[in-house]
């Protein structure tokens, strides 16, 4: 596993806790269950998603066969990316309500090159994600279906468009065959929002760590969920609250702490790597999506830094280094989120300048 801002591996000398073993397939089978009630629910997000718009403006009902189609949407992929406000190297992006309601959401687009659809190529199957939740301020483990979600914060993803079409337009085929509904608002909410709750699951398991390493009360969910998951949401607790203890007794660095962590299908690690861009116009994206991680994973740490933890700081430092170098925060348009970004960056080079 690649570190998050330095070139090298992360190991854990330790493991999480015994209780974890025999809880995981409990937490697997939870999953399997509301993922399958909620692809078979029937309901739809509203038409003018954000996700609805870019399959509307990049589909064609045109009988292609799966190559056609995909040079089709290849070549319109540019066009709606920019249309979009979708971060890429071809567009700086700006935040949108226009996927869910009440949360402020920002994309980023993930680009493939023609080798990365050899698999699709070969199979004509496309079973990869489209979407991948990069931040997720909340600590809520009831596995509710995103779009029914009412939070302030903000979320970070990154969107495959092409998957998503190829994704969409196997999904239309096979239900044209069973004369079943085929609207794009359906796909999005059934399918696309689906997929992200592992993803969400994994980052409040992230958040309900940090926020009981700081003391601090957990927000619990207001709303019933139709699959009740709440004995699930106290046993995983005290697999938290172990890790918490042992991290504490043995003076983990702040990367063996997270390798600690119950997640599933992933490295716990993954959930805060650090993507560098190549063009400054997207490099703010970063800043959002890592920044408060960051400093919730380095506030707590010793003053006196172990190895891993230099190499984690050292990275950091060279990061702020070429982001003021570079000015990136005064050349993207990013004025609503400026002011918190600095207030953190300031925070993290106290701790670099304190620890080094």
């Amino acid at each position: 596993m690649t570190g998050i801002f330095y070139n090298g591996e992360i190991h854990s000398r330790y493991n999480t806790p015994y209780v974890w073993h025999a809880l995981k397939p409990l937490v697997l089978n939870k999953l399997e269950i509301v993922e399958n009630y909620y692809k078979h629910v029937g309901k739809r997000v509203k038409n003018n998603n954000i996700l609805v718009r870019i399959i509307k403006d990049m589909h064609t009902n045109a009988d292609l066969d799966f190559f056609s189609y995909l040079s089709h949407i290849e070549m319109k992929k540019i066009s709606a990316i920019r249309t979009h406000a979708i971060t890429s190297l071809v567009s700086t992006g700006r935040t949108t309500t226009n996927f869910l309601e009440h949360t402020e959401c920002l994309f980023r687009s993930r680009f493939k090159t023609d080798e990365d659809y050899t698999l699709y190529y070969a199979s004509k199957e496309v079973t990869t994600r489209a979407i991948k939740v990069l931040t997720w301020n909340d600590a809520d483990l009831s596995m509710m279906h995103p779009y029914d979600v009412y939070s302030e914060n903000i979320l970070v993803l990154e969107v495959d468009v092409i998957v998503l079409l190829l994704k969409y337009n196997a999904w239309r085929k096979e239900r044209m065959l069973n004369d079943e509904d085929i609207n794009p608002a359906l796909f999005v909410y059934t399918i696309i929002m689906t997929e992200m709750i592992r993803d969400m699951f994994n980052h409040a398991i992230l958040n309900r760590f940090f926020s009981l390493e700081n003391s601090e009360r957990v927000r619990q969910l207001e709303q019933r969920h139709p699959v009740s998951t709440n004995v699930l949401t106290s046993r995983i607790d005290v697999v938290l609250i172990d890790v918490l203890r042992l991290s504490r007794k043995i003076k983990t660095s702040a990367t063996e702490r997270i390798a600690l962590l119950p997640v599933i299908g992933i490295s716990p690690i993954e959930l805060l790597q650090y993507k560098k861009e190549t063009n400054y116009q997207s490099e703010w994206f970063n800043l959002i999506a890592r920044m408060e991680y960051m400093y919730k994973l380095l506030r707590h740490q010793e003053e006196r830094a172990t190895r891993s933890d230099k190499q984690l700081l050292t990275g950091l430092r060279r990061y702020f280094i070429y982001i003021d170098k570079n000015h990136i925060l005064t050349k993207a348009n990013v004025s609503e989120f400026r002011e918190d970004i600095e207030e953190l960056m300031n925070k993290l080079k106290k701790i670099i300048k304190d620890r080094l």
